[in-house]
């Protein structure tokens, strides 16, 4: 697999330039809009004191320097969820959820919602790929999934 350009190799001049990139491309969302949603999905199960926020704060923690600036987290309850940063309404054309099950389980899927057979009307979301993983390999798993979603940055 080809990984992606990182952002270290983007030639970004100012924020503005930054921020002007984003907005064009994924409808007014700036690069500090990005950040922020990270930033409140970690503030936000850093202060609950139970083994899936725990988790959600440890994958999160790291996914953030790689990912932060490709794809928008949302959550839900304690689902995440990972869109691409254009996507601002639900329901989304295309995330990715992870959601850690127990000590043992965390599933991981690709949804999209697809057009009916013969029909360019959407059917709804289906899961087009999904896995089970432990915990501590859930990072690489994310990051497979993540990159059928990302932007490839400003």
């Amino acid at each position: 697999m080809t990984a992606l350009p990182s952002l270290d190799t983007c030639d970004l001049s100012s924020d503005a330039t930054r921020d002007h990139r984003l907005s064009t491309r994924f409808g007014n969302m700036t690069h500090d809009d990005l950040v922020d949603q990270w930033q409140h999905a970690l503030d936000r199960y850093s202060e609950i004191d139970a083994p899936i926020a725990k988790f959600n704060v440890v994958l999160i923690s790291a996914l953030r320097p790689d990912w932060e600036h490709r794809v928008r987290i949302v959550t839900s309850m304690f689902r995440l969820v990972f869109v691409s940063p254009g996507t601002t309404s639900w329901p989304f054309d295309e995330h990715v959820d992870v959601e850690y099950e127990n000590d043992l389980r965390v599933s991981v899927s690709l949804v999209r919602v697809v057009p009916r057979r013969g029909d360019p009307r959407p059917v709804g979301p289906v899961v087009v790929a999904g896995d089970i993983v432990r915990p501590e390999n859930a990072i690489p798993v994310v990051e497979s999934f993540l990159v059928q979603i990302a932007s490839q940055g400003p």
